[in-house]
């Protein structure tokens, strides 16, 4: 008993020093020291042959058979979206078209109303410029004569200018004269200075004539009109008065033109048959000196 005792008790407790030494060498376990492993899952997997393998004519048919019957329910579903939007088109527009002309119909009136209230500011201003127009003219003795030239050469200007009057006649003569001009000389040229030839004459004495008067008319015209006062400003008879000049000095102005191209055609003329004249008189000269030697040859044979 003793002897066992003895034998066993080494094993009994190991020294102190050794039970510290084991507890440090071994930490406590922590969970963040487990390692987890995948879950094994129970469904079989299908053997990788069958990812590669065609489907069967079965389930291809109903593959196709699902997939043409959702087509058809959505081509069926954009049908009948289309045949509800063209049923309702028709009063669609008709709601739209009255819509339209309700609001075109209030735009439209808005703006009449303004474009009067325009005019109507317009109306007012240009009122108050002719009466100022009209106070700075009754200045002095020469109101009354100021308007006596003014509604003169009024009466007389649109008389002179329009189909009928004077100076239109003797425009229209002159564009007539002209194109005659024209004419003669293109038929001179195309026959080269030879046979059937027209001599172009001026417009004659009575067209000098009354070109003459009308300036002498106009220019009497232009000398009332620039003695007139012309009031400062924008006001009609400011208006009136600087258009009447304008035409008066332009009247002028054409007829000087027409008289000067009228004498340089004539001139041209003259020069044109004294050149001719020329020619013809030198050929005269060259044959009668060819038949002067002629009959000496003659004699000289006789």
């Amino acid at each position: 008993m003793g002897s066992t005792i003895a034998r066993t008790r080494p094993n009994a407790a190991p020294p102190t020093g050794l039970a510290e030494t084991s507890k440090l060498a071994r930490p406590a376990f922590s969970t963040f020291q487990q390692h987890y492993s995948p879950k094994k899952s129970s469904v079989v997997k299908p053997p990788s042959s069958s990812y590669f393998a065609p489907p069967s004519t079965a389930e291809s048919t109903a593959t196709a058979g699902d997939s043409l019957g959702a087509d058809a329910t959505r081509v069926q579903t954009e049908l009948l979206q289309l045949h509800l939007l063209h049923e309702a088109s028709g009063t669609v527009q008709k709601q739209w078209d009255a819509s339209a002309k309700r609001s075109l119909r209030s735009k439209f009136d808005e703006v009449s109303a303004r474009l009067q209230g325009v005019q109507a500011e317009e109306r007012q201003a240009r009122e108050r410029i002719n009466i100022a127009a009209l106070h700075e003219w009754d200045v002095g003795p020469g109101f009354a004569e100021n308007v006596h030239v003014l509604s003169s050469t009024l009466r007389e200007v649109p008389g002179l200018v329009e189909d009928g009057g004077r100076f239109a006649k003797q425009v229209e003569s002159f564009e007539g004269w002209i194109s005659w001009i024209g004419d003669v000389w293109n038929k001179r040229e195309e026959n080269d200075g030879q046979e059937g030839l027209e001599f172009a004459e001026g417009l004659g004495e009575a067209w000098k004539a009354e070109s003459d008067a009308l300036t002498r008319k106009l220019a009497s015209l232009k000398r009332d009109l620039e003695g007139l006062h012309c009031p400062i400003g924008d006001s009609s008879a400011a208006s009136v008065i600087r258009s009447s000049r304008r035409l008066v000095d332009g009247m002028l102005a054409e007829l000087r033109i027409m008289r000067s191209v009228e004498q340089e055609v004539v001139e041209r003329e003259r020069s044109w048959v004294d050149a001719r004249l020329g020619a013809l008189t030198a050929e005269m000269e060259q044959s009668m000196a060819s038949s002067a030697k002629v009959t000496d040859s003659k004699v000289a044979i006789g």
